[in-house]
């Protein structure tokens, strides 16, 4: 089995310039956004990773800090330059936004939008959306995208992982006409689909043909709205909400190895999701996501991580936001925030699972 790990020891000796820019490279600088750069602006990603030691670094983050050292290391990504990096977490203003700019050697200018950290209130912004337009995210996302393209004339790729490929989406569909036109390739990875105003937009029709949209078998994030573009499957070593763990996801050269199909238990849960955006109002949406975390918060609990050891607190949260709800809305939401907990541990559908389709590459 190999992964974007292993796509740097194989590739990672050919420049962009001898092999173009391919879906794995995206995914790799999508990824690379999830460490502070902002330290590293100015530098190429040769030079940066001893502004950012792994000594204490754990899970997710020891993996990409991995793999910023990997891809500083190899001759394909070693001179590519970090022109900007920002970084804003603000929970009064329930905000959650990361970004940096990476230049290629080729003139190539990668944006890349930072995915959900794991804290409450990024989590809190990813569930906005159901009932938010635009959230703030994706405002700050559009901004980003207008300033680091202004005062540049090459092209412009836009990439992201989690909620940041639902920030590259919508920064892409809303941006100027003119900034669109420099547009080569937007990337999601296993990101929250768009909102169906934006997903039928004069602007999103213009950049559609650009969009490369990604998500494992058993997507949980990428299945998170109703409205999102035509997506590939990529074949997953993990199992559950884990296979949005990127470094999971199966290569085979330059490209993912895919399935014919997202498998049985995301389907239901993208199902589930249809059927709570149809069935509610935005005012009851809004009045369970609001409830959920504030009560969650109250808590204690300020980050997944905390919401996964603390199951009575998360537990409680759920109930109490039913509560706040008229008796129907309140059972259906208790019952899809049930499926959805339990199709992340990966529990819920273990009788039914069957063998995956053979996988191919893509």
């Amino acid at each position: 089995m190999a992964n974007m790990l292993d796509y740097l020891t194989w590739r990672g000796d050919l420049l962009l310039r001898q092999d173009g820019w391919n879906d794995i490279d995206a995914l790799i600088l999508a990824n690379l956004c999830y460490c502070d750069l902002r330290a590293a602006a100015g530098l190429k990603l040769k030079d940066a990773p001893p502004l950012l030691p792994e000594a204490g670094a754990e899970g997710l983050m020891k993996q990409h800090l991995g793999l910023l050292k990997a891809a500083g290391e190899s001759r394909r990504f070693a001179e590519v330059a970090v022109t900007d990096s920002a970084n804003n977490l603000d929970a009064a203003k329930n905000i959650q936004f990361a970004a940096s700019v990476m230049d290629a050697p080729d003139g190539m200018r990668v944006i890349a939008f930072r995915g959900t950290d794991g804290t409450l209130t990024g989590w809190r912004e990813d569930f906005s959306m159901a009932y938010e337009k635009p959230v703030p995210a994706q405002l700050s996302a559009l901004e980003y995208l207008a300033g680091m393209a202004s005062g540049f004339q090459g092209p412009v790729m836009l990439t992201g992982h989690s909620k940041g490929g639902n920030l590259a989406l919508y920064a892409a569909a809303h941006a100027p006409r003119e900034i669109q036109d420099r547009l080569v390739a937007v990337y999601s990875f296993d990101g929250p689909g768009l909102d169906e105003e934006s997903m039928t937009s004069e602007g999103y029709e213009r950049i559609s043909r650009l969009v490369h949209s990604f998500v494992p078998q058993s997507s949980v994030v990428g299945m998170l709205l109703s409205y999102h573009p035509d997506y590939l499957v990529v074949k997953s070593t993990e199992h559950g909400l884990q296979q949005h763990n990127a470094y999971s996801w199966q290569v085979a050269g330059p490209r993912f190895v895919t399935l014919s199909d997202l498998n049985r238990s995301s389907k239901v849960v993208d199902q589930t999701l249809r059927s709570w955006l149809k069935e509610c109002t935005p005012q009851q949406r809004q009045t369970f996501v609001d409830t959920v975390f504030d009560v969650l918060g109250g808590a204690n609990v300020e980050t997944f991580s905390d919401m996964k050891r603390n199951i009575p607190a998360t537990a409680a949260g759920l109930i109490e936001a039913a509560r706040k709800v008229d008796q129907e809305t309140g059972r259906m939401l208790t019952q899809i925030a049930g499926k959805l907990v339990m199709a992340g541990a990966g529990s819920l559908f273990d009788q039914l699972i069957r063998p995956e389709p053979n996988s191919k590459p893509r």
